[in-house]
Parts: C-alpha cells; structure tokens; sequence
C-alpha cells in the first residue's frame, strides 16, 4: 500500500480535503511512562467488548494517546484491541490494571508492554487493508524516484515505464478482485460501491482523488493531487505505476476481457489535477503521434478558467446546439461557401477538413474518426467543434446507447466537392 510522501495542507479554498492519517506515534513521545495494552476478546453483547476497555481505562485516569480495534476476519463477533496510555497519572498499579482486563469475561487474552520510545506496536503488524491484507508503507514518490533512476542508469525508458505499468495493472486487478467487489452489495448499487471503494484506495494509498467519465469508446479519469516528482525542467507526474493501477481498475470494472491504453495525459498545474485519456487497446491504433504523447513526459500547464467538461458533455451541448449553431454560422445571400483563406484560418487544416468530410459521409463514431485521419484527442475534438459550428457536420446521438456518430451534412458535402475540384485544378496547374 502507497502512501504519499508529504501531507497535504487544507485550506478553505482547496478542492480536495485530507485528514492525515497518522501511523504510530510521534518522535520521542513514548519517552515517558507509556504502556500498550492488546486485547483478544469476544463480544455476545452490547456491553462487552472494546467500549467496556474504554470505561475501566477512563475510570482510573489513563491518559489514551492511540486506539486500534477490529473484528477477526474469521469471527466477526471477536474483536482486537490495542491502545498506548500514558500511566502518569493513574490510580492504580499498571499490574493492576492489566489484571483488571483480564478478569473481565468476554477477554480471552491481555498483555502489556512498556514502550521504551518505540513508535510502533509490537503486537501486530502495522497495517492490515480491508482487514485481510497485510500492507507495507512505502511513499508513493519512491516509486517516481526508482522509475526516474532506473532511466538514469541507461536502461531504456519506455521498458522501465512498461513493467511499472503492468506491476500496476496487475495490483489494480487484484484490489479490484480480492477488496473491492462485494457480494453482498444489491447488483444495482454495484457500480457505486466499486467507484467509492476506488476512490477510498487511491487516495488513502497517497495517489491522489479520483473521479472519472466515459464517452463513447474513451474513458476519462482525473487524479487531483496526484504525487509528482521535480527533476530539473522536466517532471514525473502520477508515474506509470499509477498509470497501471488505473488502467486494472477500468479493465476490472469492465469485465476484465479487453486491455485499456492510455492515449493522452495533461496535467493543469493550478488546479493540480492530472486528466489521462484510455481507450480499448485493440482499437488504438499506433500512429506516431499517439507515440509520442505516451513516451514524452507530459507538460505542465498553467490553467486558465474552470476545469474542461468532459468530452461527452460536450459533445452533447454541440448536438443540442446544432440548430443554432447552423443558423449562426450560414453563409448570407447566394454565397455557399466563404473564402478559402477565411477557410483555412476558421477550420484548421483544409485538408484534414476534407478528409474528416470524406470519412464521416456515412457516419463514423470519434475514435474511428481519429484513427482514420491520424488525429489525437484534443485535435479531433478542435476539428469536430469548429465543424459543427459551420454547419458541415452533424452529430447524432443514440437515445438508447448513447453512442455519438458524426455525419457529413449537406452543406458539407458541398465544400468538400468544391475543394476537391479546387485541388484537381491546382494539380493540373
């Protein structure tokens, strides 16, 4: 289990709210008289059990500097319960006071230790998740630093960030599996318990928090607070492990039957959130440009207004905008088409324009779109917005699916006769 390196300070304004989690005690406090009581017992009723501890601790003036309880695993109605006092100022012989638990009915076994400036428990081992697994703290920036000392020493980048990204895939699945998923949760309530338990893992484990979209054929998840890593100009942010650990919870949640890819990443700084782009990996296609954007370290923007809506959400505004953006945008009197220069700076690329004209004349979902033309995500989503706003494409939405497909409209038909016969001429030229 990972934890972050460094706490996180909250203030009023913050987005994301941490309340540190402290692991044993602090440097030098058991200096003093302090003691740490263990405690098996089973519980048949309401007044047995850990609370009843609690009394007889309050009753001879124990000072409680920290509290452990569970139930066992295997027997729900027995409990283990661990505290260190400070004895200063107790009214009785510490003897006393473990004999005092001992005699109490429902306690089959209670020991003592003195703690000698120890900072954590000798009784059990430290961390135990979701109450069955044995967890190991390391820093979630250690795991940055040995993917950035790894490249450092020749080995080859893209291998070192591979292995991370599947150790992490494989730790995804197996938290998915083993932790998460619940039988006793009602089918329908499903898909939430899995997505709070997510978010209760990655951000208790030092990852940062959570939150996710899906559109067609894409999924979108952010990561605020994710770990980073400062290396001169250049920065690791959220890592591939992490990267990995995404990738398993999506590929878990979705059945487990077909790989996701990470397509694009971008990271606002001022919002401090890391925004990573996963499509099905057997529909990715490896074009250079989708190369790069996963072998370069990603950059560090300075954001500038509010958080990008997700791309669905867009997508739907442009559908239920279409009209008036059609009526905004048509060409006045007999003009069916504005000047090629005016084209080129409202449009983009003129041939890109034709070739998304050519390719969604009978209709073509995004991802297809992207792969066909060779565009990334945030390129495709630039095209199809300006396009729809001039009235040469059009989306239709599914009700019953969801799933968005782009056609060509009629005015875009058009454009893209006269800019084919605008380049045959050229040609001939």
């Amino acid at each position: 289990m990972l934890f972050g390196s460094k706490p996180k300070t909250v203030t009023e304004d913050s987005q994301s709210q941490y309340a540190a989690v402290k692991l044993g005690l602090p440097k030098d406090s058991t200096l003093g008289n302090f003691y740490e009581f263990f405690v098996v017992g089973s519980r048949k009723n309401d007044e047995e059990g850990p609370e009843k501890i609690l009394q007889v601790l309050q009753v001879h003036k124990a000072k409680l500097l920290s509290i452990n309880s569970f139930p066992k695993p295997d027997a729900p109605s027995d409990f283990v319960f661990s505290c260190v006092i400070d004895a200063s100022k107790l009214d009785c012989q510490i003897d006393q006071l473990l004999i005092m638990f001992r005699k109490l009915r429902f306690v089959e076994r209670a020991e003592k230790s003195k703690m000698n400036g120890k900072t954590f428990s000798i009784y059990l081992f430290p961390l135990l998740f979701a109450n069955n697994q044995r967890s190991v703290v390391c820093d979630a920036q250690s795991i940055l630093s040995f993917e950035a000392s790894l490249a450092r020493k020749g080995l080859d980048e893209k291998t070192v960030s591979d292995v991370l990204l599947e150790l992490g895939r494989s730790q995804g699945a197996r938290i998915f599996r083993e932790c998460i998923l619940s039988k006793l949760v009602p089918p329908e309530k499903q898909r939430d318990y899995v997505l709070d338990s997510i978010k209760g893992y990655l951000m208790g484990a030092g990852w940062g928090i959570f939150a996710e979209g899906y559109e067609q054929d894409f999924q979108t998840v952010h990561m605020t607070d994710p770990p980073i890593l400062e290396n001169g100009d250049t920065a690791i942010i959220g890592g591939s492990y992490l990267r990995g650990l995404i990738a398993g919870f999506l590929e878990s949640k979705a059945g487990g039957n077909s790989k996701v890819a990470l397509i694009q990443e971008r990271y606002t700084k001022e919002r401090r959130v890391l925004t990573m782009h996963f499509a099905k990996e057997s529909v990715v296609l490896a074009n250079e440009e989708f190369q790069k954007t996963q072998d370069q370290p990603i950059g560090i923007e300075e954001a500038v207004g509010p958080e990008p809506k997700s791309q669905l959400r867009v997508e739907e505004e442009l559908v239920e905008s279409e009209g008036a953006s059609k009526a905004a945008f048509a060409p006045s009197g007999n003009s069916s088409i504005t000047s090629s220069s005016a084209l080129e700076s409202n449009l983009g690329n003129l041939e890109i324009v034709t070739e998304i004209l050519t390719v969604a004349s009978t209709g073509i979902p995004k991802l297809n779109l992207m792969n066909a033309v060779k565009l990334t995500l945030s390129k495709a989503n630039e095209y199809i917005e300006r396009l729809m706003k001039a009235g040469l494409l059009e989306a239709k939405k599914n009700p019953s699916s969801g799933v968005i497909t782009y056609y060509t409209t009629e005015k875009g038909a058009d454009f893209q006769r006269v800019q084919e016969k605008l380049q045959f001429m050229l040609k001939e030229e």
